[in-house]
């Protein structure tokens, strides 16, 4: 079984959208997810944008056995789960995912993690992914997204120079990836009509100039993603 966790305790990284790109990723890998939202703070998540997608709530008692029900646990075979952990929730997110290692671990389960942290240069967001490497460190791989986002938020070269960005590179304890950034009138039109950027960029949806803008978006993140299926798959 692979579960594969977006987390990060900073609004407006991108968790819910570099969800969805790595859902879409995982379908035409002909690895089917099974997505859970656990975002409190965006009633517009995971559930407006992919078929299926389960809503779970951290705060409700017997949340972390639900991604589990109806199964056996020391049986859980290639199932991918991908679960967006939200913002503004750091605390409950890091009891679930050591909670849920915990109980997986006891049952015997053979489980692959992968930590998936989006950043942008606003600084705001690093101590939250400098945070989840050092939690996720010896029990699941971590993946950091750097997020191009808005145009103010493109240069990176105050995290790659930051102390602990250093020394986690140094000590191989996680890998990184680029992100480009969506053009505001593609996210809009993706928003008004609950599509997913890989969709658009797939044509199933938008006219050629979106499915184009798509593309640029999508195409080079799932490159990306093909070179690193060790950690997804």
């Amino acid at each position: 079984m692979k579960i594969i966790v977006v987390a990060g305790d900073k609004g407006g990284t991108g968790k819910t959208f570099v969800a969805l790109l790595i859902a879409d990723w995982l379908r035409v890998n002909a690895k089917e997810p099974e997505c859970w939202d656990f975002d409190q703070s965006n009633s517009a998540g995971f559930g407006l944008y992919w078929e299926g997608a389960k809503k779970g709530n951290l705060d409700e008692r017997g949340a972390l056995f639900r991604p589990f029900a109806g199964q056996n646990v020391g049986d859980l075979g290639d199932r991918v789960l991908l679960l967006d952990l939200g913002a503004r929730n750091e605390a409950k997110a890091g009891a679930w995912f050591d909670a849920a290692g915990s109980f997986l671990e006891q049952k015997e389960a053979a489980v692959k993690w992968t930590v998936v942290v989006p950043v942008t240069a606003d600084e705001a967001s690093w101590w939250s992914a400098h945070a989840w490497v050092k939690r996720a460190s010896g029990r699941a791989s971590v993946l950091l997204i750097k997020n191009q986002g808005e145009e103010a938020y493109r240069d990176f070269g105050r995290w790659d120079r930051h102390p602990e960005t250093l020394a986690l590179k140094k000590k191989g304890l996680a890998e990184e990836l680029d992100l480009r950034s969506a053009a505001p009138e593609l996210t809009e039109y993706a928003r008004a009509h609950k599509l997913r950027i890989g969709q658009i960029a797939a044509g199933a949806a938008g006219s050629l100039a979106e499915q184009m803008m798509a593309a640029a978006v999508a195409a080079p993140f799932y490159a990306e993603l093909d070179g690193r299926k060790e950690l997804l798959l």
